[in-house]
């Protein structure tokens, strides 16, 4: 009696017509997802519908990213960006869930919200808006301003004109000058912020006394 050899291209001990993978050896015939294709030619091993490529966790159906790195997939994950505030606060304040810095001020929103010392809670008015660059809406981005809650305060900042930079330099020393000489129009903008004399009491005037507070205050 003559016998016929069953073929076996890829050489792991299991015939073609019975191997999942019948161009790659795989003795175990391992099948995650059970669709018919062994798990080492399964471009898809969990069957969750993303790539192996693609898929953080491909072995396992239910997660397919992890955004933070941390190993442990979004779906299961209460902190999806690990920025410090649970997946469901965000939701509730409107913060993106996948993003460490929702407005892309340069400032988390754990920083943001915890402003005022309290991260359990956003309130506005004593915490910075995470989804404004700018939350006093003074023209100074929360990154860069001093008194970030506060539209008018008297700091110095009065340059470039109508449009202060948040920061204390000759410019202002220059408006401040041309303010003094006439030359500039004191608005509501110059008056508050121009207005440093005296110190935390402004008088509502601006005179020498304020170039002077300025002055020191570019030195400092």
């Amino acid at each position: 009696m003559a016998w016929r050899l069953a073929s076996d291209i890829d050489a792991d001990g299991i015939p073609d017509v019975q191997d999942n993978c019948q161009n790659v050896a795989n003795s175990n015939q391992l099948d995650l997802d059970s669709d018919g294709l062994g798990d080492v030619c399964d471009t898809d091993i969990d069957g969750d519908g993303v790539e192996n490529i693609l898929d953080a966790f491909p072995y396992d159906p239910a997660e397919t990213t992890d955004t933070d790195g941390d190993g442990i997939g979004n779906n299961a994950d209460t902190d999806d960006d690990n920025d410090g505030l649970s997946d469901v606060f965000e939701i509730s304040i409107g913060t993106d869930t996948l993003l460490v810095d929702s407005d892309g001020d340069g400032l988390t929103d754990y920083a943001e919200v915890a402003y005022d010392g309290d991260v359990a809670t956003y309130t506005p008015g004593s915490d910075l808006n995470p989804l404004s660059t700018d939350t006093d809406q003074d023209g100074i981005a929360d990154n860069a301003d001093p008194i970030p809650l506060n539209y008018n305060y008297a700091d110095g900042d009065v340059g470039p004109l109508g449009n202060p930079d948040g920061l204390l330099n000759q410019a202002d020393l220059v408006i401040m000058k041309q303010i003094l000489n006439g030359v500039i129009s004191v608005g509501i903008n110059e008056l508050t912020h121009a207005d440093l004399y005296p110190q935390g009491a402004p008088d509502g005037k601006i005179d020498l006394s304020d170039m002077v507070i300025l002055q020191q205050l570019i030195l400092q």
